[in-house]
């Protein structure tokens, strides 16, 4: 599990958590495998994977699937 504290001058502002689990599922979009794929794989209801990574979006600020990959590379959470 990781937690990740952006700070802003000295105050801080948001604390993330990003488990194992969700590291794995955006590295596994990174190298192309579909969503539907990836619940498969897990194994997990499709559409209970797609409201969990909607929340992964949400709980940081990501409008899509590329700017979530984009997150987690640079912050160095998936190479």
């Amino acid at each position: 599990m990781y937690i990740f504290v952006l700070m802003e001058g000295s105050s801080i502002n948001v604390t993330v958590v990003v488990s194992e689990e969700e590291k794995g599922w955006v590295r596994s979009l990174s190298q192309g495998k579909s969503a539907r794929k990836i619940a498969e794989t897990i194994p997990m209801n499709y559409n209970t994977f797609a409201y969990r990574l909607n929340s992964l979006r949400e709980k940081l600020e990501c409008k899509n699937t590329g700017e979530l990959i984009a997150y987690f590379l640079r912050n160095k959470l998936i190479d």
